[in-house]
């Protein structure tokens, strides 16, 4: 029984091996970027090496794919450097988003706010006043 496959969005014809790499070459990558979407519409898909890349270059496409499906995009690979320092990816900036993750963050979050919020709360010219 084959899979059923997903639809993907239209994009240039790739290479083999390289993919598109070689149609990024020969002028700055946002421009190169512009005038394919100019040809394949504001959602692409590029394959970069053997990675498949979804580009999104207009406004309402991109706010349609950061508020409407934001949770199919915050996956984050698995790659082998991070697995090895970070633990198995367990570090906020590697980890999967999940429970978690937002675990991850929250105590990120309060340990920067506290730390942030008694750097702040002394000043030093007070101090130095109340010495004299």
């Amino acid at each position: 029984m084959a899979l059923a496959s997903r639809p993907v969005p239209p994009g240039p014809s790739k290479l083999p091996v390289l993919g598109n790499l070689h149609q990024l070459r020969g002028g700055l990558p946002h421009r190169v970027l512009r005038d394919l979407a100019g040809v394949h519409g504001p959602l692409m898909l590029l394959r970069l090496g053997q990675v498949d890349f979804a580009v999104v270059s207009s406004r309402d496409a991109a706010l349609q794919v950061t508020k409407s499906h934001d949770l199919n995009f915050a996956h984050r690979p698995q790659l082998l450097a991070p697995s090895i320092i970070c633990y198995g990816c367990s570090d906020i900036g590697f980890s999967s988003y999940g429970d978690y993750w937002r675990q991850m963050r929250r105590i990120w979050t309060w340990r920067w706010n506290s730390h942030w919020l008694s750097c702040c709360s002394t000043s030093t010219g007070s101090s130095q006043e109340e010495e004299r």
